[in-house]
């Protein structure tokens, strides 16, 4: 039985590193084939993206055939100029909460209850106190009435109940859009209502 076991124990073992030594050179083979093939691929994705990127600029004779434009749906490697697209922004300007309380005055909900000035503030975005309020006001012109109606209502519950004696009769949401215009030419903001809140 002892003499079975070591016959057996040999064999394994010689098996064993006969198939060791096929896997071992069979991997190195097999990994060098991988870093070809991943080495290949990424180069083909770098070429693809710039033929992809060429294309994409105006008047550019170099585009991809439509045959092979599902690959970069597909693999999501499509890309485009779009960063400030079709151009920039060439609107920009700053809101006035202008607000009538009891005695006739008119002040700015948007600076803390300081008489209504359509001057530009020096910093723009000095009037938002965090960035959610700032991008809140991007766009809160795009919303249904209703929205803008509620907003309305906080604005003149926060002022109503930060100052009890000097309640909000009317209120007016302004916006002074400011246009910007070629060769650097200036033009006065424009004032225009957004929402009239009474």
């Amino acid at each position: 039985m002892k003499i079975l076991f070591c016959y057996f124990e040999k064999i394994i073992s010689k098996r064993l590193t006969i198939t060791y030594n096929f896997r071992f050179n069979l991997n190195e083979n097999i990994k060098y084939q991988l870093k070809l093939l991943r080495i290949g691929f990424l180069f083909f994705i770098l070429c693809y993206n710039v033929l992809w990127c060429l294309g994409q600029l105006n008047n550019s004779t170099i585009k991809i055939n439509e045959r092979f434009l599902w690959l970069g749906h597909f693999f999501r490697f499509d890309q485009n100029w779009g960063m400030f697209a079709p151009t920039v922004f060439k609107d920009d300007g700053w809101y006035i909460y202008e607000a009538k309380i009891k005695n006739g005055e008119l002040v700015d909900l948007n600076r803390n209850g300081k008489k209504v000035s359509y001057k530009k503030p020096s910093n723009i975005i000095d009037l938002y106190e965090n960035d959610r309020w700032r991008k809140f006001g991007e766009i809160w012109p795009l919303e249904p009435e209703k929205v803008k109606k509620k907003f309305c209502d906080y604005l003149k519950y926060k002022w109503n109940s930060e100052h009890p004696t000097e309640k909000i009769d009317s209120l007016t949401i302004i916006y002074m859009l400011e246009s910007t215009l070629p060769n650097y030419k200036y033009v006065l903001p424009l004032r225009t209502i957004r929402c009239d809140c009474n």
